[in-house]
């Protein structure tokens, strides 16, 4: 059993943006829970007394807090780690390493029933779907474009049970 390593590169200016734009929404809401204002959204269909409209932003500024100490939270941890994180391919499985959120996971070619490449704006991502689970590589893990194309490749030559 043949195993292919491919190293895969943290995307950390993406966990600063994200810490950074929730922060700044954190700010903005937190200002908002002082004014004493009536609150119209979405084009006057949902109307907010001023007694109302302090508990909405409370709400929003608090969920707003919580993602931008996770992209923070994502970015230390992704700057603190020394390993190199691979993807590995053997004769019949795909082993996709933890990135940013998501977990693990291991997939096996004979159980992967569906494969989907989308492209939106220069990300190139292959969607692989079985029964049970769902996963996904794109091109901007890796630093060279032509590794994505390569595992793309690899990847639908071994799956044999695509559903049409």
């Amino acid at each position: 059993m043949t195993t292919q390593k491919f190293p895969v590169k943290p995307n950390r200016f993406l966990f600063l943006g994200c810490g950074v734009f929730f922060g700044v929404c954190a700010w903005v809401l937190y200002g908002q829970i002082f004014e004493k204002t009536e609150v119209y959204i979405f084009h006057r269909m949902i109307h907010l007394t001023a007694e109302q409209a302090p508990y909405f932003f409370g709400v929003l500024a608090v969920f707003s807090s919580l993602l931008s100490a996770m992209g923070f939270f994502v970015l230390v941890t992704a700057m603190l780690s020394r390993e190199q994180k691979f993807v590995e391919i053997t004769d019949d499985e795909i082993v996709i390493p933890a990135y940013g959120l998501a977990s693990r996971k291991r997939i096996r070619f004979s159980n992967v029933v569906s494969l989907k490449e989308v492209r939106v704006s220069g990300t190139h991502t292959l969607e692989m779907k079985t029964e049970i689970e769902k996963a996904a590589i794109n091109n901007r893990q890796f630093g060279d474009k032509n590794v994505y194309e390569q595992i793309k490749q690899i990847v639908v030559g071994r799956c044999t049970n695509l559903k049409s």
